[in-house]
């Protein structure tokens, strides 16, 4: 019955998905056509649109938009695997929580 059904993903426009991180020649391909398409002006509009967003849901992922377009714009290094410390203590630190149950 879904023989012919493919399983592969589509964009809209008919060509297949890329899968995983754009090669550097797409990279300059894909900035060329922002900048081709999307004015200075409209682009920074957007980003700051983005950079406005303090819900939940939309938050973190315009973060990450802003971030990525950060990275192919040449404004950011590319991201390295490991991650950064939130904090950094000294050797000789010793870190101790306590948790504490509210009772109501």
């Amino acid at each position: 019955m879904f023989e012919d059904v493919s399983l592969e993903p589509v964009r809209s426009d008919g060509l297949p998905a890329v899968d995983g991180d754009l090669t550097p020649d797409q990279k300059k391909i894909f900035i060329d056509l922002v900048h081709k398409e999307m004015p200075l002006t409209e682009r920074a509009h957007q980003l700051a649109t983005l950079a406005r967003f303090t819900d939940t849901k939309r938050a973190p992922v315009a973060l990450r938009a802003i971030i990525e377009m950060n990275i192919l714009d040449g404004l950011k290094d590319e991201r390295t695997d490991e991650e950064k410390a939130m904090f950094v203590l000294p050797s000789d630190s010793n870190v101790a929580v306590l948790v504490k149950k509210v009772e109501k």
